[in-house]
């Protein structure tokens, strides 16, 4: 399963956001409304009243009413937004964001063609490449010490620990939704003492700094790392190379550059960097992030 979706299904929001993990909408609809949309119509911004961050509300559309008419793309607002030209202040994605590839725009209409389900796990006349599995991630150890302190979390206000599975060895997940606005570099450092357990962190949107990256190069085993919105310029992203098994990097809406990206060229495991409204966005038809400073994966 692809890592943001491996998130929500952590997080146990699987479920609401994408109901059949191994549908054809879970696998290829969702991962390009999620990396391309969702910035302006999910995660509490919703431009004209429209949320695309989970099957049900996609298929609720917004203010102009619906945006996916099953069985008839030509009719479907959301291929008619994704296809206007560039400049035109209707097009989607908006922003000055990178317009949707072809593929991606082929794919969508097939599969609204095809009655938009939810839950089928094929899409006629389209031909997907198969994709390289996963690796199985390396266990992480047993946070039974601290089962007290994350129940006791739960119940409270501000940032928690989350258990990625009943299995500890799948480790932790740090989430900060309900504290973003004032979790700073100090809160993150009292989670130090869980750092080789935590395998993401979701400090979007939260007041962490540059700083916040010492301590977090010592979460030796994180694998997602959410950055988007927050102040980091990107000065020490250098750090964050002795994070060997990290994956996944979003930091979009920060003010990073392209060239503070090169010290991140080193890690092979880095397969996701997402730079969305940052000075490190590529223009339309460049590169991707591991290639030289582009936005999507």
């Amino acid at each position: 399963m692809p890592e943001p979706l491996k998130r929500l299904a952590a997080l146990g929001t699987v479920e609401a956001s994408v109901p059949y993990p191994d549908s054809f909408y879970a696998k290829r609809i969702h991962p390009i409304l999620d990396s391309n949309c969702v910035g302006c119509h999910g995660g509490g911004k919703f431009e004209g009243g429209l949320r695309l961050d989970s099957y049900e509300s996609l298929m609720k559309g917004g203010k102009d009413g619906a945006v996916i008419v099953p069985s008839d793309a030509g009719k479907s607002l959301l291929i008619a937004r994704v296809t206007l030209p560039a400049g035109d202040p209707h097009a989607m994605p908006a922003e000055g964001r990178p317009a949707l590839k072809p593929t991606e725009i082929a794919w969508m209409r097939a599969w609204i063609r095809a009655g938009a389900s939810p839950s089928d796990k094929e899409v006629a006349g389209v031909v997907v490449p198969a994709e390289p599995k996963d690796e199985a991630p390396e266990p992480v150890g047993d946070y039974g010490q601290f089962l007290g302190e994350i129940e006791q979390m739960r119940h409270g206000q501000g940032a928690k620990l989350v258990p990625v599975s009943s299995k500890p060895s799948d480790g932790l997940i740090l989430n900060t939704v309900d504290a973003a606005p004032s979790f700073g570099d100090s809160d993150l450092a009292r989670f130090e003492k869980y750092a080789p357990y935590i395998v993401e962190a979701d400090l979007a949107r939260t007041a962490v700094t540059d700083a916040s990256l010492d301590t977090l190069a010592r979460f030796t085993n994180l694998r997602v790392l959410h950055l988007e919105g927050t102040a980091v310029t990107g000065s020490a992203l250098t750090k964050l190379t002795r994070l060997s098994h990290l994956n996944y990097l979003n930091l979009s809406e920060t003010k990073v550059s392209a060239a503070s990206l090169g010290a991140l060229k080193s890690m092979s495991s880095l397969r996701h960097i997402y730079l969305f409204d940052t000075p490190a966005e590529p223009a339309p038809g460049g590169e991707d992030a591991k290639q030289g400073g582009g936005g999507r994966s």
